[in-house]
């Protein structure tokens, strides 16, 4: 495969840093700019659109693409080649073993070897701008336990630990540190948790445990000063409706949960997606679209009130609405619960989502859902799957734009090079524009190399 040294700007900051960071330790290694718009941006008016960038060296479904502190994003891990007919890797399908750094304001990559080639992995930004890599498997599906740290300073990655077990789910907490939450190994779903110290370098398998076992595409969120741990899967075939909020900090102690059993509980299971909001100046929510168990469906969790849950299905029909007790009898430490989505007229989320992608766009508010596989609710039984979704299942290129001043998702701007399914997706630093990388056009196609970018001009 080819490979080539980073470009001299990023040769030149790696050497800044390193100077500034041994002159000042735990400080900030270098100044970063002010946020600008990405340069396939520039010519953005309107309401926003997409708008094409610059092709990866190689072409990988399952990566991660993280931004850094840096405004700099790194397109970690993926494989190369085809995806078979049930998601995994076709038989020609190679891991490649590097990363590729893109840089919004030149449009251009640098590829950087890894140590450790992996797909499906978690991939989180440390406020320092380097970036830990954790889990992830191999082509056959083995765990790869290593975890790598991306450095900044000198452009390569460094062991800094390993893990027997793959989590569910990675977190950055407010203190800079990361959370590791559930998962599974030796063939069982977990409620472990593990705490990478980023001073020390160092993961450490805690005592605490989640209240529920969570395998297969739990979320977690950090919400103010809590975390809000929804779905996942006891087994790797029956979704958990279940819901926690624990404290942000060390122990992480549990405030509230629930389960299937409470009518309040979020209708939340697995592969649903899970994005930030704003929902004024000083509030924020977590938004979840779509999801294997509800895939027509949106919900809200909000930040300060109680208030009612309610999927919104196609053409808005509800499919129940649940209104909590009179007395309020959660704790009242726990901030806030799931409230309605408005749908928009003619709308409501109508390109249910699974395997979908979701950014923020914190300038305004707002979040994008893009892509994913279109599930048509279907009442017969010989033409759907478990999920009552219509066989066989289409992929979109359409986007869905959640509104947060009147808490409604409608439809968005296409993606221009295609689905991206199983491809990745990040907000970037000017709150404005979200990237689009990789993946594919759906089952059994190729993996591809293309990127785009979602742009909202500087003033709508």
């Amino acid at each position: 495969m080819r490979r080539t040294t980073p470009s001299m700007p990023y040769i030149a900051l790696a050497i800044v840093s390193t100077l500034a960071a041994s002159s000042c330790v735990g400080a900030t290694p270098y100044p970063l700019p002010a946020p600008e718009r990405p340069k396939v941006c520039a010519d953005v008016v309107g309401t926003g659109w997409f708008v094409g960038a610059a092709e990866m060296h190689t072409g990988r479904f399952d990566a991660r693409a993280t931004l850094l502190a840096s405004g700099l994003v790194l397109v970690t891990g993926g494989w190369s080649g085809g995806v078979s007919a049930d998601g995994g890797p076709a038989t020609n399908a190679t891991l490649p073993d590097s990363a590729e750094l893109y840089d919004p304001l030149q449009d251009t990559y640098s590829e950087i070897p890894m140590l450790h080639s992996r797909r499906g992995h978690h991939a989180v930004a440390l406020p320092d701008s380097d970036a830990l890599i954790i889990a992830g498997n191999e082509l056959n599906g083995s765990l790869v336990s290593l975890v790598e740290l991306f450095n900044h300073h000198t452009l390569r990655f460094e062991q800094v630990g390993t893990i027997d077990s793959f989590p569910g789910k990675a977190i950055l907490l407010p203190d800079g540190d990361v959370l590791l939450l559930g998962g599974s190994g030796a063939g069982h779903a977990l409620k472990d948790l593990w705490l990478y110290h980023a001073r020390l370098r160092s993961i450490e398998h805690l005592d605490a445990t989640l209240n529920y076992v969570r395998s297969g595409h739990l979320t977690a969120t950090v919400l103010d000063t809590t975390i809000v741990v929804v779905g996942g899967a006891p087994s790797q075939t029956l979704a958990d409706i279940t819901t926690e909020v624990r404290r942000a900090a060390p122990p992480f102690d549990l405030l509230w949960s629930c389960d299937q059993s409470s009518p309040t509980c979020a209708r939340a299971g697995t592969h649903h997606g899970a994005v930030r909001v704003r929902l004024g100046e000083s509030r924020t929510a977590i938004l979840f679209p779509g999801g294997w168990e509800s895939p027509d469906s949106a919900q809200l969790f909000d930040g300060r009130s109680f208030s009612a849950v309610r999927f919104v299905g196609p053409n808005g029909n509800s499919g129940f609405d649940v209104h909590f007790p009179k007395d309020n009898h959660l704790p009242l430490a726990i901030p806030g619960n799931w409230i309605p989505l408005n749908p928009a007229p003619g709308t409501n989320l109508p390109t249910a989502h699974d395997h979908y992608l979701t950014a923020p766009l914190e300038a305004t508010g707002q979040a994008l859902v893009l892509g994913g596989v279109l599930c048509f609710l279907n009442a017969d039984p010989a033409h759907y799957d478990q999920w009552h979704c219509s066989k066989p299942h289409p992929y979109t290129f359409t986007t869905e734009l959640f509104n947060p001043a009147d808490s409604s998702l409608r439809l968005g701007p296409p993606m221009i090079s295609g689905n991206h399914y199983l491809g990745a997706a990040t907000a970037l630093q000017d709150g404005r524009s979200i990237f689009v990388v990789g993946g594919g056009q759906g089952l059994e196609t190729q993996s591809e190399k293309y990127a785009e970018m979602f742009c909202l001009p500087t003033r709508q």
